[in-house]
């Protein structure tokens, strides 16, 4: 698999984390061994033909891993998104405030959050004003704990004098931070109250995001007047989740 999840903006996909590998083919021939070395131009890169062939072009027996240390600062931020705000535009400020400290960037719309905050009601209470409206995940990594807080200060700020916010909920402690992820990961929950449900994973460019969104919702309306759906997704690497 070529898997991602919600740091890809960041970290890349499994793609990204995997130097090199051993294959073994259906008539039995060892591909291999593993590529260690971080640059290596010595023929066919078997690492990235065979991540994302889903087995279907042989059984990976070996792999040589990338891997990054634990950042020593994590910061969460829960941000309510006005009505008039594009999130491709919270997007990109986050991108140019944030930097490469960015770590994921998620967004769940007003659907999304109705029923996340329902299921976690008895968890950590948001204000009001995050009830009915978009809201996006925003998580900051870095080595020194006063340059994030100074650069999340900053993102806010400038959200918040653009008008494309309307209040921002910030982690202080890990369980705050663990808090505040449970609501995106409440998808497990809501599913299963959805049930039978159909889902989709779709690549979508994050200029389209909304458009993609609104324009769905009204098919399914149209189509399906009983139908309950709802919309989430890594916007920041392209991915929604219907």
């Amino acid at each position: 698999t070529n898997a991602g999840g919600c740091r890809v903006i960041k970290y890349g996909t499994t793609r990204q984390s995997v130097l090199g590998l051993e294959a073994v083919l259906a008539n039995g021939t060892v591909l291999g061994p593993p590529n260690r070395l971080l640059k290596n131009n010595a023929g066919y890169s078997l690492s990235s033909l065979f991540m994302g062939s889903e087995g279907t072009l042989g059984v990976i027996s070996r792999l040589a891993l990338r891997l990054t240390p634990v950042p020593p600062v994590r910061r969460t931020l829960l941000v309510a998104l006005s009505e008039n705000a594009g999130v491709n535009e919270v997007l990109r400020t986050a991108k140019i405030a944030l930097r490469d400290a960015l770590s994921a960037f998620e967004v769940m719309w007003e659907d999304f959050m109705e029923s996340a905050l329902a299921i976690q009601a008895r968890g950590r209470e948001l204000p009001a004003s995050f009830k009915s409206r978009r809201a996006a995940l925003v998580e900051v990594e870095g080595t020194d704990e006063q340059s994030v807080e100074a650069m999340l200060e900053l993102f806010v700020t400038e959200l918040i004098e653009r008008g494309s916010v309307v209040d921002a909920v910030l982690s202080m402690s890990a369980q705050d931070a663990q808090d505040l992820w449970a609501i995106r990961d409440s998808v497990a929950e809501i599913q299963a109250g959805m049930r039978p449900y159909v889902g989709f994973d779709l690549g979508v460019a994050p200029s389209k995001h909304d458009a993609v969104v609104s324009a769905t919702k009204m098919a399914l309306t149209r189509a399906l007047p009983h139908c309950r759906s709802v919309f989430f997704g890594h916007v920041g690497d392209g991915n929604l989740h219907v």
